[in-house]
């Protein structure tokens, strides 16, 4: 399932790029933001828009990547437990 995603990702990304106005202002921006700048593109804008969908995509990476376990709420050993192991794991016990 995750390999479908990046694919539509991928897709999706590389028409916007092609195909779009924010896509040739990226395009514009990551060859030169002086240029950029120069021919009156909203650099900053569009770096926190790149910045925000790449936030975005390994939130999503992280997502599609999880292990199918038990959630995090239910803890496996009481912390009693934890703290008996902890102690008898030391090295130099006096």
């Amino acid at each position: 399932m995750p390999a479908w995603i990046a694919l539509v990702a991928y897709v999706l990304g590389s028409m916007a790029l092609n195909f779009s106005a924010f896509g040739r202002n990226v395009l514009a921006v990551g060859g030169g933001e002086d240029a950029a700048r120069l021919m009156g593109l909203p650099v900053n804008r569009v770096k926190f828009a790149v910045y925000s969908l790449s936030g975005l995509m390994a939130g999503l990476a992280a997502f599609s990547s999880r292990p199918n376990s038990a959630p995090a709420s239910r803890p496996k050993a009481s912390a009693g437990s934890c703290l008996r192991s902890r102690r008898w794991s030391s090295v130099g016990r006096f």
